[in-house]
C-alpha cells in the first residue's frame, strides 16, 4: 500500500468521525434539564435547536459530498497537501457548529441550578415586556444568562455567529453582582434597548439626525461625539422610558467607578463618558418624565463624584458637551422613527407606566394590597420599585426580597396558565 493509500485513507477516516460527531449532536429539548418553571420559552429552545438542525445538515451534506469525492479520480490527482487543506476547511465548519452549541449551552444550563434556574426565566419575562411595544415587528425571542464580569451585554438576534451563520435568539448576559436586586432592571432593560434599535433601525435614523444637527452651526464637533455615542445612549433612553428612575439608579450602580475611569474620554468608544453618561441620563429624564427628582439624582451624583476630580482635558471636555445635554435629549425624545410610521420616540415608549408620578401611586396602593403587583406588567412593577428605593420607601433587601419573589412568581406565569400561579404574593414589610 502505497502513501496515497495512507493518507486517502487517514483523512477517509476524519471525515467519518466527523460526521459521528455531528450524528452525535442532540437537541437541547431532549438534553437540558431543568424545572418547567426555570425553563427559557419554547420560541428559544425551538430557535436554537431549528438553527442547530439546520447547520448539522449542512455538514453531513458536505461530508457526503467530502467522501463522495475522495472516491473519484479527481482526487487520485490532488496533492496531499490540498486534501489535508479540504478536510482543514470541513473540520473549522464543524467547529464552528459546536461554538454555536457551546455558545447557547451556557446560557441553557443555568437553567438547571437552583434559584437562579427560576431567577433566569423572571427575568426573561421582563426583557419581554421591555419589547412589548414592538409586538408588530415581530420581536425576536430572548434567553437570559449570568456571567462574569462588571457589565451586561447582549448578543443580539440575526446577528453573525461564528462562521458566518445568523443568531436566531437574543442572548442577554447579566452580570452576576447585579443579581438579585433593583440595579438589574436598568441592566437588562439597557440590553433589550439595544434589541429595540436594531429592530427599528434607530442608531442610523439618531446618527443622521446629529450629524445634521452638528452640521447647521459651529459647535459641529460636539454633535459629532454625541453622534458617535447614539447606540449606548439610545439604549439607556429605552431603559429609561420603561423604569423612569429605576434606569438612572441602576446606572449609577454599574457606574460606581474610580475618578480615572468615570473622567476618562475615549474617542472610539461607543458609550458616553461614565460620568457624563449619568447627566445624560439626568437630562433624558427632565424631557420624559420632568419631576424634581432629577435635580435630586443629578446633584446626589454631582456630590459623590466631584466634577473637581476630573483632570483639566476631561474637565474642557465636560464644559463643551454638557450645555448642549437639553437640546440632545430633545432631539433624542423626538426622534421620528420610519419604521414605525414617522412615530416618535417619546410616542413609542410607556411613558404612563413609568412617569413617578405613576410610580409613586402604584407603590402606594401595592403597600396596602401586595397581591396587585403579580398582576401588573414587570417593567411597571420595577419602576415603581425603584423609584419608592430612590425616595427611601422601600429597604434594600426588603427589595431584594420582593424581587426574587416576583421573579419566581414571573417565571411560574410562564410555564403554567391555571389561576393557582397567582395565587400568593410577594410579602412587603422589613425582612427579618
Amino acid at each position: 500500500m502505497d502513501l496515497r493509500d495512507d493518507i486517502l485513507r487517514h483523512v477517509r477516516g476524519e471525515v467519518r468521525g466527523v460526521q459521528a460527531r455531528v450524528e452525535a449532536l442532540r437537541p437541547f429539548s431532549t438534553t437540558v434539564p431543568m424545572a418547567p418553571a426555570a425553563a427559557p420559552s419554547p420560541r428559544v429552545v425551538a430557535a436554537m435547536d431549528r438553527h442547530l438542525s439546520s447547520r448539522r445538515r449542512e455538514l453531513r451534506r458536505e461530508c457526503e459530498a467530502f467522501l463522495a469525492w475522495l472516491d473519484s479520480a479527481d482526487a487520485q490527482r490532488v496533492p496531499p497537501a490540498s486534501l489535508q487543506r479540504r478536510y482543514t476547511l470541513l473540520k473549522l465548519r464543524f467547529g464552528a457548529i459546536l461554538e454555536h452549541l457551546d455558545i447557547f449551552a451556557d446560557a441553557l444550563v443555568q437553567r438547571a441550578q437552583i434559584r437562579n434556574g427560576l431567577w433566569l426565566s423572571g427575568l426573561d419575562r421582563v426583557a419581554e415586556d421591555g419589547l412589548s411595544v414592538l409586538r408588530a415587528f415581530d420581536p425576536p425571542p430572548l434567553l437570559c444568562h449570568l456571567d462574569r464580569g462588571h457589565g451586561a451585554a447582549i448578543r443580539r438576534a440575526t446577528t453573525r455567529l461564528p462562521g458566518g451563520h445568523s443568531n436566531p435568539v437574543s442572548i442577554v448576559r447579566i452580570p452576576r453582582e447585579r443579581m438579585v436586586g433593583g440595579g438589574v432592571a436598568g441592566s437588562l432593560l439597557h440590553e433589550v434597548g439595544h434589541q429595540a434599535a436594531a429592530l427599528l433601525d434607530l442608531v442610523a435614523a439618531a446618527r443622521r439626525m446629529l450629524e445634521l444637527r452638528g452640521r447647521s452651526g459651529r459647535d459641529g464637533a460636539v454633535w459629532k461625539v454625541f453622534s458617535g455615542w447614539a447606540s449606548e445612549m439610545l439604549a439607556d433612553l429605552w431603559a429609561l422610558g420603561h423604569l423612569g428612575i429605576a434606569a438612572t439608579t441602576g446606572l449609577i450602580g454599574v457606574l460606581s467607578l474610580p475618578a480615572p475611569l468615570l473622567f476618562r474620554v475615549s474617542p472610539d468608544d461607543p458609550h458616553p463618558m461614565p460620568w457624563l453618561r449619568v447627566k445624560i441620563g439626568c437630562a433624558f429624564g427632565r424631557a420624559l418624565l420632568p419631576d424634581p427628582r432629577w435635580d435630586r439624582m443629578e446633584a446626589m451624583w454631582e456630590a459623590m463624584v466631584p466634577r473637581a476630580r476630573a483632570k483639566a482635558d476631561s474637565g474642557a471636555f465636560i464644559a463643551r458637551m454638557e450645555p448642549h445635554l437639553p437640546e440632545l435629549s430633545e432631539l433624542l425624545a423626538g426622534l421620528p422613527i420610519p419604521l414605525a410610521g414617522g412615530r416618535k420616540m417619546s410616542d413609542l415608549l410607556p411613558l404612563e407606566d413609568s412617569a413617578p408620578t405613576s410610580g409613586e401611586a402604584a407603590w402606594s396602593r401595592w403597600k396596602a394590597r401586595p397581591e396587585a403587583m403579580v398582576e401588573a406588567g414587570p417593567c411597571r412593577v420595577l419602576a415603581a420599585m425603584g423609584l419608592a428605593r430612590f425616595d427611601g420607601d422601600l429597604e434594600p433587601r426588603d427589595e431584594t426580597r420582593i424581587l426574587e419573589g416576583l421573579l419566581e412568581r414571573w417565571a411560574l406565569e410562564s410555564s403554567l396558565t391555571t389561576p393557582s400561579v397567582r395565587d400568593g404574593a410577594p410579602r412587603l414589610g422589613r425582612a427579618a
